[in-house]
């Protein structure tokens, strides 16, 4: 590999554009276009928090998702565009997407691994006492674009950033013009129940010259597929979906500005997309009537002040959010056996209620000292209250019915944390600078548990078994070093050394035997990279080659003596590998883009006897595969007058991933390698736009979770061939 990049490298150098003689930095070749093919169009990013910049400026190794183009192709849904980026991988439960940049994931419910921010508002609950939901699927409908940031990002965006970042960035409003748009679309599902629908609409409204609201909303139905043989019910997997954003900027000078955003978000998905394997090649499921069905509830609020001092910019960012959600799934055969011993009942069920709320405040400057050094520096805060009931509740399995409740856990937990940060670039010649960063956090958090029931004294010992509030305090530092050399001003050379972190927390089950606390897990990045364009802008490349070490591993343990499980630090893993992508337009109208992914993620050390998963020294991490890879061409082309054209295909191939880690001698699961084969076609006239779409052509069923973590027989498929046409008026 090293080989490899060195050879490209010395490559470009020779194709690079020159510098000027006396060293400046000659005219940029943005506007000019080769012979047969326009240029590429410039992407522009806020990952560094400095306002925008070009994609190919940033020394962070950045995809970025187009949520147009997401919308249009009915892809909502994390599950249904992570492969798109190179290094994200996804893992589906009942309570949440599980998100892994880069390999790094243990593969149990632990605290998350990448952070998720919505227009530089950290959201979600940083730890994860009663397994929260990790990230949410946010409607691309008015969202401008999803930034991943691969690698830790601990200096500039704290806890829960170990492997990189999911950054949502929505659409400004504008002072400028009255603007809109309504689009509408329909789509099937091979097998499914039904149509499903999608209905989107935005306004950007102008209120005088210094104000302007932006109003959007949508509703969506994702028919199901999948039949329950226990209750005779179709497609019991449909989901619904709605919700809106309002938004306001005032801006009464080019110095000043205030923006709000409010944001509310529902989806009900009315049944599990678990699939029994056992009852046949059809898509089915045996369990208790309305077992899988869950409801979140999507808030959050900002407020975003910025103004200039002089030379100093000052930034103020105050975010609310709220995530609530209700989970019920099928209860296992121990379960049903207990309902049926208390209860006569022929089922049972385990429903979860989650509730997580979080407060942040962050406050920045920005200034020049002097003409070669830029200094940022700022503070953060947030408090978060998390909430969690787990029920087991006995059923009539055939009406869903409940004869009694056999075992309640309420478990509530508190997180504050205060942090410091700064960020200095030092310009050491026109060509060549060098960032350096550092974050300094201090956490407290508490954790407490009430359980009663039947089954209280059978797990805990008595009923109702309390165990009181634990407190934990601990503190972390991340720093960040990256010189950069700008061989032109398309062609850049990076090295980034970051350090990231994830939070620790405390063990309610604490004694003698068991530590009351777990201490955060840190990682450590080692990156050579490289971006730039080529002959006119007609090519992009961007190609990293990384080393991660991740150090003080958070595990689930087993202490048999007292039969409880435990969080702990232990063990060691790397994660290495090698990214490369491409866009290039080689014809007016063509628009090829490609990348490549491989990673080699595995443990350093041999996981204890007492873990729940058995892994040894050199075994791979979850879920992510070794190999994954995208291509996509897409080509426009004239019709008549004011008409235009263009059709699409791209290829997704995910390599082959393995489950979580399991017990004892049971084999971990392994998610075989598939490719997937998408279409899409459409015609532009004036402000109209009619585009449609096939996603899964060939109809593949491919596995992206399940197997022994929660069945042997039960797993859960990517979507099967789905069709669509939407319409799209804007103004």
């Amino acid at each position: 590999m090293s080989v490899y990049l060195s050879t490209m490298i010395t490559a470009i150098l020779a194709a690079g554009p020159a510098w000027a003689a006396d060293g400046g930095m000659p005219q940029s070749s943005l506007s000019t276009q080769s012979a047969e093919g326009a240029t590429i169009q410039e992407v522009i990013v806020t990952a560094q928090k400095r306002g925008q910049e070009r994609l190919q400026d940033v020394p962070i190794p950045i995809s970025v998702l187009d949520a147009g183009q997401l919308a249009q192709s009915n892809q909502n849904r994390l599950e249904d565009y992570f492969a798109n980026v190179p290094g994200l991988s996804f893992q589906k439960t009942s309570y949440g997407a599980m998100l892994a940049i880069r390999g790094l994931t243990a593969g149990n419910y632990g605290n998350p691994t990448v952070g998720i921010v919505l227009d530089d508002v950290p959201y979600g609950a940083t730890i994860n006492p009663g397994y929260a939901p990790y990230a949410p699927d946010l409607d691309p409908g008015d969202l401008a674009r999803i930034e991943v940031l691969r690698g830790p990002q601990g200096t500039l965006y704290g806890a829960s950033s170990l492997g990189g970042l999911l950054k949502y960035v929505t659409v400004d409003p504008s002072t400028a013009d009255v603007s809109g748009r309504l689009q509408v679309g329909s789509n099937h599902i091979a097998g499914g129940d039904g149509l499903g629908y999608s209905v989107r609409g935005s306004a950007n409204v102008p209120l005088s010259e210094e104000l302007a609201i932006r109003v959007s909303g949508f509703s969506r139905l994702d028919p199901g597929y999948i039949d329950n043989v226990r209750t005779g019910q179709d497609g019991v997997n449909e989901v619904r979906s709605e919700g809106g954003r309002l938004s306001a900027l005032w801006q009464p000078s080019e110095r000043f500005s205030v923006k709000f955003n409010a944001l509310i978000q529902k989806l009900r998905p009315h049944g599990s997309e678990v699939v029994d394997v056992s009852l046949g090649n059809d898509f089915r499921q045996d369990v208790v009537r309305g077992a899988g069905a869950s409801e979140r509830r999507t808030q959050a609020y900002s407020a975003t002040i910025t103004g200039e001092l002089g030379s100093v910019e000052l930034v103020s960012i105050t975010g609310y959010s709220k995530d609530q959600s209700s989970v019920s799934e099928d209860g296992v055969a121990f379960y049903d056996s207990m309902a049926d011993s208390f209860f006569q009942a022929n089922g049972s069920t385990e429903v979860a209620t989650l509730d997580s709320k979080k407060f942040t405040q962050e406050i920045r400057a920005s200034l020049p000292l002097g003409s070669s050094i830029q200094w940022s520096l700022g503070a953060f805060y947030t408090s978060e209250k998390f909430g969690s009931d787990w029920n087991v509740f006995a059923n009539d399995a055939g009406t869903g019915a409940r004869a009694g409740s056999l075992l309640t856990v309420i478990g509530p937990a508190t997180y504050e944390e205060y942090a410091a940060f700064t960020n200095l670039t030092f310009d050491i010649t026109d060509r060549f600078d060098v960032q350096l960063g550092g974050r300094l956090s201090y956490i407290d958090e508490s954790f407490s548990s009430l359980r009663h029931g039947p089954l209280s004294p059978i797990f805990y010992g008595g009923d109702p078994s309390i165990i009181p509030e634990a407190q934990v305090h601990d503190s972390s530092f991340n720093y960040l070093l990256t010189p950069r050399f700008r061989i032109s001003p398309d062609l850049m050379l990076y090295t980034r050394l970051a350090s990231g972190y994830r939070p620790g927390g405390g063990n309610i089950n604490c004694n003698t035997a068991v530590p009351c606390q777990f201490d955060p897990d840190t990682s450590r990045n080692y990156e050579l990279g490289v971006k730039g364009n080529l002959l006119g802008r007609t090519i992009s490349f961007d190609a990293s080659l990384y080393y991660i070490d991740w150090q003080d591993i958070q595990i689930t343990l087993f202490n048999p003596d007292f039969g409880v499980t435990y969080q702990d630090n232990v063990g060691r893993a790397y994660s290495r590998g090698i990214e490369l992508s491409m866009e290039a337009k080689p014809l007016r109208g063509l628009t090829v883009a490609a990348w490549i992914n491989y990673n080699d993620a595995q443990l350093t050390e041999d996981l204890p006897a007492t873990s729940l998963g058995s892994a040894k020294d050199g075994d791979r991490l979850p879920y992510s595969g070794r190999m994954s890879a995208n291509l996509s061409l897409d080509k426009e082309f004239p019709l008549w007058t004011d008409a235009d054209g263009f059709v699409g295909t791209s290829l997704v191939y995910v390599g082959e991933r393995k489950g979580a880690f399991q017990s004892g001698a049971t084999p971990r699961s392994t998610f075989p390698s598939y490719v997937q084969w998408n279409l899409r076609a459409g015609v532009k006239y004036g402000n109209w736009a009619l585009d449609a779409f096939v996603n899964n052509v060939t109809d593949k069923r491919s596995i992206i979770a399940g197997g022994d973590e929660i069945g042997p027989n039960l797993f859960n498929y990517t979507r099967p061939r789905e069709i669509g046409l939407s319409l799209a008026k804007s103004w």
